[in-house]
């Protein structure tokens, strides 16, 4: 092979490969406007949408989950309260209202008790009528605490609970 045919061939490779890479970063270039222009599509579309949710007014939101802790915060307050009422009511009801009300004064201490160890809807089974109210009174009820079901029994002697059993229902279940 002669050097001229030797040069002529390299010059053509390097033309060749020349105008390949030209032809490919000419398609490279093109394919990164197309990009340029979803990324700009895509930045408009995110700010439209932090627009609306600025728009939809989370400050209002807010706002109303404040006032709903409050009135919540309110009704346990006042659950709480009540629950101490009846305690001190059974605490400093006299000997002869007991006599004359024994089963309202031992529903009385049978709610409290089961109100500050955070039961709620408690319900006496056993009937309190025709019980002494000086004496050990064993007294079935049910009561709500987180959602479940319980049920068990206290056993009252006077205004005093000396005895305090509660299962879950479920756990009671066959």
């Amino acid at each position: 092979m002669t050097p001229a045919l030797q040069f002529s061939l390299t010059f053509v490779t390097l033309v060749v490969l020349t105008l390949v890479l030209y032809l490919r970063l000419l398609r490279y270039e093109t394919y990164m406007e197309a990009e340029k222009e979803g990324m700009k599509n895509l930045n408009d579309r995110l700010q439209k949408l932090v627009d609306g949710l600025e728009a939809l007014g989370t400050r209002r939101v807010e706002g109303q989950l404040s006032d709903i802790h409050e009135l919540l915060a309110d009704i346990r307050d006042g659950l709480e309260s009540r629950s101490q009422q009846v305690v001190m009511q059974a605490q400093t009801s006299s000997p002869e209202v007991a006599r004359s009300r024994p089963s309202q004064s031992l529903v009385d201490v049978v709610e409290a008790k089961l109100y500050n160890l955070g039961y709620s809807r408690v319900s006496v089974v056993t009937d309190l009528s025709k019980v002494d109210a000086h004496g050990p009174v064993r007294v079935v009820v049910e009561a709500e605490r987180d959602g479940a079901l319980h049920k068990g029994h206290l056993v009252l002697n006077g205004s005093a609970v000396t005895e305090f059993e509660m299962q879950q229902s479920y756990t009671t279940f066959p």
